[in-house]
């Protein structure tokens, strides 16, 4: 990870950005490309850091094999937003979630969209089927480089920056899959 101990208050958006990209790279080629790797170990950070709770763990990696599901075409797109959707609410319900978990939450909930197929009818398709969870990767990262800068309050700008980078890339490859 990314050493931001010491790092200045004036750190901007692009360099935020650039770090995200970065550790995006580095967990890349640790985990040889396996999404769900990427995501556990990001977890596992976000709980050493005292971010999440030990329940959040487990609904985080729920989430995440939910949405790995979905990319691979193993779970049907519906069902993949329905059960995430499903859990966050619960999480938003409960008011006990943290607000690192909830941003993590809420970035796995919003990567599904929903068009309308010939019969105008809403349909919910997940973003890059092929490769659509660089959202969460990247929300995961901005979190831990947001939680260096400034604690909880940066995990969730952080999350929500990393996700928006994440978001991208699963837009630029849905493009290139013509999907």
């Amino acid at each position: 990870m990314i050493d931001f101990d010491n790092a200045a208050f004036g750190i901007g958006i692009g360099d935020i950005q650039l770090a995200v990209h970065r550790e995006a790279v580095r967990l890349r080629k640790e985990t040889h490309g396996n999404h769900l790797a990427m995501e556990l170990i990001l977890i596992a950070k976000m709980q050493d850091l005292g971010l999440i709770s030990e329940d959040e763990v487990e609904i985080l990696t729920t989430i995440n094999d939910i949405a790995v599901r979905s990319a691979n075409g193993r779970l049907e797109p519906e069902e993949a937003y329905h059960e995430v959707r499903r859990i966050y609410d619960e999480m938003l319900a409960t008011g006990k979630a943290s607000p690192v978990a909830l941003v993590s939450a809420g970035s796995a909930a919003e990567s599904y969209i929903s068009i309308e197929d010939y019969n105008d009818k809403p349909t919910i398709v997940y973003k890059a089927k092929s490769s659509g969870t660089w959202e969460g990767i990247g929300n995961k990262i901005g979190i831990l480089i947001g939680a260096k800068l400034g604690g909880p309050a940066g995990a969730v700008l952080g999350g929500m920056i990393g996700g928006a980078i994440g978001n991208e890339v699963d837009e630029k490859r849905s493009e290139e899959d013509g999907e």
